[in-house]
């Protein structure tokens, strides 16, 4: 296959299967675990859907025991994909998302929504706090045509200079205080995959949460540990739409946001948003009302911790089989 894209419009059955993608340098497999729905689809929250789990209005598409990690040392085994062959209507107050653990170690390598018709959002689109424990590779989204330049669409298996914190999790929060004058000293310590845990000493009722994360650090009261300060599970996590025409409405959301870490007098560490990525075939119409990836917020009542580093958000037409930008965030 010549890209991640049509290889899953090469898809024909729900089910387990890998996509290989071939440039002249390169070959990467991707793992995915892959439902295929044939007809046009309106997610309302009374439809159900085989190979989705239905909540309270929310679609968890994928399988949290087969296609995430298990513990803070396995890795996340695919990628959800979501294939309509038809129409896909999700209705105002609905949520379209992917798995996660339950235990705070993150969701699947992506979810990708490709429809071969009209894709109308009313509703919210989100990957948020659904980042999964993975080794980096390169993803090759799309072939341009012709265009020796700029060959392929792709995200690399390694973040840009600069750009270290998105996606990452958040740091631990360390506070110390002499009794007399009360002076705070506070040091952030980043992580990669679980959030930093909060630790405070000589604490006197003083709190310090944990980070957000992998699954997130502990917070803590006066050097014991205190779950009411833990951070928020989860970074921001990869998010691919392809369809013929996009419609948003007017309250939509396309969400790929970090998640924050405790709420201590000496926050947490927030964790980074993720990359969100689209691609329309003829038509894309209005920008949804909240379209981002941005990180976690700062917390802290007296001390502030860092805010998670912002996601990539980008939207682009492939009408002309050559991707142009229509809107990106960076």
């Amino acid at each position: 296959m010549d890209s991640l894209i049509e290889g899953v419009s090469n898809l024909e059955s729900s089910g387990k299967t890998k996509i290989q993608v071939s440039t002249e340098s390169d070959t990467q497999t991707y793992d995915a675990n892959a439902i295929v729905y044939d007809g046009n689809l309106v997610l309302d929250g009374q439809k159900t859907v085989e190979g989705c789990t239905l909540n309270n209005n929310i679609y968890e598409f994928g399988n949290k025991t087969e296609d995430v990690a298990k513990s803070q040392t396995d890795m996340a085994k695919n990628m959800v994909i979501l294939k309509v062959n038809g129409d896909l209507t999700i209705n105002e107050g609905i949520t379209v998302t992917a798995c996660k653990s339950d235990s705070g170690f993150g969701g699947p390598k992506g979810m990708l929504i490709y429809c071969t018709g009209t894709l109308t959002n009313n509703g919210t689109i989100s990957m948020t706090a659904r980042g999964g424990i993975a080794k980096g590779q390169n993803i090759y989204l799309w072939k341009n045509e012709n265009n020796e330049t700029n060959p392929y669409e792709y995200i690399p298996a390694t973040g840009a200079a600069g750009a270290a914190q998105v996606g990452g999790s958040g740091g631990s929060s360390i506070i110390t205080l002499n009794r007399d004058n009360r002076t705070v000293n506070c040091a952030n310590v980043t992580s990669t995959g679980n959030g930093g845990n909060g630790f405070t000493v000589m604490g006197y009722g003083r709190t310090a949460g944990g980070g957000a994360g992998n699954p997130c650090g502990t917070g803590s009261i006066n050097a014991e540990v205190n779950p009411t300060y833990n951070g928020q599970n989860g970074t921001g996590g990869l998010l691919i739409i392809y369809a013929n025409i996009i419609n948003n409405g007017s309250n939509s959301e396309i969400l790929s946001q970090g998640s924050s870490g405790g709420n201590g007098m000496v926050g947490g560490g927030a964790s980074g948003g993720g990359s969100i990525n689209i691609f329309v075939k003829k038509e894309y119409n209005n920008q949804p009302k909240n379209i981002n990836a941005n990180g976690g917020s700062a917390t802290g009542t007296i001390t502030l911790s860092g805010k998670g580093g912002n996601g990539s958000v980008s939207v682009g037409s492939v009408e002309t089989e050559n991707y142009v930008s229509i809107y990106k965030n960076y």
